[in-house]
């Protein structure tokens, strides 16, 4: 079981939010957001990024063929978002669990998000049945809204309830003189992309007692940039789904895009044909 903030890593909010990832470093450099999103694991040097700044990359990328907004002004509009849509915790093990955090003041960061993920955690490890934990969570005072999802593979059909929800949030357009700004629209135009992205973090998994830490398809040994390499050297879903009963089609999707849109760190190796050419 995982418990962790909803968080995105910037190549995968330039994925859902369907910009270059230079765009998204920019908003970094550039100090575009009201609060910095957080870092997904204290002390690590990766950024990460929730539902409200998704939402803000595109509504930006959509805003900038027609004004140029200055970073006072980006930062407003990120601030409403961030009003409209609370931080998420994410549990996820035999069901998966969406919690909303409340805040204390609407430009504050959410309130005792570091002590909810573990108490989540404590809870999901001592309920027997979802029932109980639904109760438990709809108690918590730190809790804004909470929503259960069944254990089955694929959890977008589940999901469209807080979908939903968020469309009613963004309904009232975003307001910073002179310009009004349809957010709903944005939260349209990523909200596949969104549900695809989550999708693939669900479906890997990342353990030091499996293969290092190697990230692999949940439930098995197979690591995902194997499945990349293969594909990219010519084999066939056919091929691959042969060769990996333990795969079907949808979970050889969703490692295949988990490796495209979180790319190897470092330099790529080099072939033994690049030696070759240089010589």
């Amino acid at each position: 079981m995982r418990v962790r903030q909803l968080q995105f890593t910037p190549s995968e909010a330039a994925f859902i939010a369907g910009v270059p990832q230079r765009e998204v470093q920019k908003a970094f450099d550039e100090d575009w957001f009201d609060i910095a999103p957080r870092r997904d694991a204290p002390g690590a040097v990766r950024r990460c990024l929730g539902p409200a700044e998704l939402v803000h990359l595109r509504l930006l990328k959509d805003v900038a063929s027609y004004a140029v907004l200055q970073t006072a002004t980006k930062k407003l509009i990120h601030g409403q978002l961030r009003q409209r849509l609370p931080d998420v915790v994410l549990a996820d093990g035999d069901y998966l669990v969406l919690v909303e955090v409340k805040r204390t003041e609407p430009s504050e960061p959410p309130v005792r998000a570091d002590a909810l993920l573990s108490l989540i955690e404590r809870k999901m490890q001592s309920s027997q049945a979802e029932k109980d934990l639904e109760r438990w969570l709809a108690n918590q005072h730190d809790i804004e809204r909470c929503f259960l999802v069944s254990s089955a593979d694929d959890h977008s059909t589940e999901l469209r309830s807080w979908f939903d929800l968020i469309i009613k949030r963004l309904k009232e357009p975003v307001q910073v003189a002179p310009i009004c700004l349809d957010a709903a629209a944005a939260w349209e135009q990523i909200a596949e992309r969104f549900l695809e992205a989550l999708a693939a973090q669900l479906a890997v998994v990342s353990d030091a007692d499996i293969r290092g830490g190697e990230p692999v398809v949940r439930g098995t040994r197979i690591p995902v940039y194997l499945l990349q390499d293969l594909t990219l050297q010519g084999a066939t879903e056919e091929e691959l789904l042969a060769d990996y009963p333990f795969l079907d089609e949808r979970r050889l999707q969703l490692a295949l895009l988990y490796a495209r849109i979180h790319p190897r760190p470092g330099r790529p190796k080099k072939r033994p044909w690049s030696a070759l050419a240089a010589q």
